[in-house]
């Protein structure tokens, strides 16, 4: 049976794509639904972004992920340390 952890997903394997979402995930708090959503759609675009890209910067997945979230919640005022993203 093989290791799941030795996924690659892109140039890194799974573990390692896992431990820095968690890392990032820190600088974007939970909150109510729509900040929830928010680390959600982060992760997923993130995920997404790296395994296309590994050079994508976290600010740039970030801002997909607020246009995204706003689609839907249109009110919607992001949290997040703008020092790590970088904007």
């Amino acid at each position: 049976m093989s290791n799941p952890s030795a996924v690659r997903i892109g140039a890194v394997t799974a573990d390692v794509l896992n431990r820095l979402l968690r890392e990032e995930l820190v600088h974007i708090p939970r909150g109510d639904f729509p900040q929830n959503e928010l680390r959600m759609v982060y992760n997923i675009e993130r995920r997404h972004d790296l395994a296309r890209d590994p050079g994508v910067s976290r600010l740039a997945s970030l801002r997909a992920a607020i246009d995204s979230v706003q689609g839907r919640h249109p009110a919607f005022a992001p949290t997040y340390e703008s020092a790590f993203f970088g904007g």
